[in-house]
């Protein structure tokens, strides 16, 4: 799904939350949140076979999807995004993540609820906030915090502009633009005008964690 300016913010500002040091990215793709760090030790890690090309992938070790290679109580800080509902068994990832976790250390995890298919044939599951909480607590994971991400009709306005790029290859094209312009002036309507809100939909669960 891509860089999204809500997690980059929750890593950048929430320095309360944050732990420096050793940070691992799993499921890293191009570590387009590395930046973030310039002073840690940032190790990043994929698989080699995914829906995703090999030229989108910039990790320091190939691992299984499974099993990190790495010891206990390794890590300060793990980045999960948009990782687990990729995985063949994500509550055996999260066990592994717990692991190689130092005592009191973080993680910030987020994966999607509304999304259009990706990274075809490897895209496995939506969770909601409930299905996804039971599996952090599962791995015996404390929640510290929650945050749906683009609540209400902004959820659908980002979903409709991926298909429309997905559809027409450009997202700059006039007829993009028309139909997005179109689409954002009914939605608007129906949620200003007409007041109806729709509050039980979400593009991202952004979930934010400690060992």
């Amino acid at each position: 799904m891509g860089f999204k300016k809500s997690t980059a913010k929750i890593l950048s500002e929430n320095r309360l939350f944050v732990r420096s040091g050793k940070i691992l990215d799993v499921g890293c793709g191009k570590r387009i949140y590395e930046y973030i760090f310039p002073e840690a030790e940032y190790i990043g890690i994929d698989i080699e076979t995914s829906g995703r090309d090999a030229n989108e992938k910039l990790p320091d070790i190939y691992f299984d999807g499974t099993n990190i290679p790495f010891e206990e109580d390794y890590f300060d800080f793990i980045v999960c995004t948009e990782v687990l509902e990729h995985c063949k068994d994500p509550k055996r990832l999260l066990d592994e993540m717990y692991r190689v976790l130092k005592p009191e250390g973080r993680a910030l995890i987020t994966t999607p609820f509304l999304w259009g298919e990706h990274e075809i044939p490897y895209d496995f599951r939506r969770y909601t906030s409930y299905g996804l909480t039971k599996n952090i607590l599962s791995a015996n994971f404390k929640i510290i915090d929650f945050k749906k991400d683009y609540p209400g009709f902004s959820s659908l306005l980002k979903i409709a502009a991926s298909e429309l790029s997905n559809s027409l290859g450009d997202n700059k094209s006039p007829k993009f633009l028309f139909a997005y312009l179109l689409i954002y002036i009914a939605f608007k309507f129906i949620e200003k005008v007409l007041r109806i809100k729709a509050s039980r939909i979400y593009l991202t669960n952004q979930i934010m964690i400690e060992k």
